[in-house]
């Protein structure tokens, strides 16, 4: 098995994604730059190899580890997902990685999944923290693409708890201190 058997489906996905006459879900640049986020999160949470994909393994990447792991900003960015995941379901069956049985399973799976995602990935109760900082940055106004931006914001929360303290007053956001812009 190569050291990351995901990127090698995704590469062969790519591939596929350009010759094959089937009509996809997605779109075929828009597929592989949402399996690339997956290729991050399945060999870590699930299965290292794509063709030991089982129901139940998409519920707990596309609800729980997603959710945690990805920053999504508003349900406009959650609209490829899953027509990308149903591609892959496509690719495995076609090249016989995955039995066409599973993928049934699989697409039933996806059926189940795609109304509830948009609000999962949503949900700050399912954020991890990386995730719940960059809403943050993002709700305060943070272009997360400038460094020094990000830096300061960083470094005004890391003083927040001693000027707090200082002054005599609770946190932003807690019981008698003062509302965030």
């Amino acid at each position: 098995m190569a050291d990351n058997s995901f990127e090698d489906t995704l590469a062969d996905f790519r591939r596929w994604a350009g010759t094959t006459e089937r009509t996809l879900n997605g779109g075929r640049h828009t597929d592989a730059a949402e399996l690339g986020i997956l290729s991050g999160l399945i060999p870590d949470y699930l299965a290292d190899d794509p063709s030991q994909l089982a129901p139940g393994h998409l519920t707990t990447l596309l609800l729980d580890v997603y959710p945690r792991k990805v920053t999504v900003l508003d349900r406009e960015e959650t609209a490829d997902t899953i027509p990308a995941v149903r591609d892959l379901v496509v690719y495995l069956t076609d090249t016989g990685a995955i039995t066409p049985a599973t993928a049934r399973a699989l697409e039933r799976e996806l059926d189940e999944i795609e109304p509830a995602f948009p609000d999962a990935v949503l949900n700050p109760a399912n954020w991890g923290p990386a995730t719940s900082t960059m809403h943050a940055m993002h709700h305060d106004g943070v272009d997360i693409n400038d460094t020094a931006a990000v830096d300061r914001w960083i470094g005004a929360r890391r003083e927040l708890p001693s000027v707090v303290m200082r002054e005599g007053r609770s946190r932003p956001g807690s019981a008698g201190g003062c509302a965030s812009a």
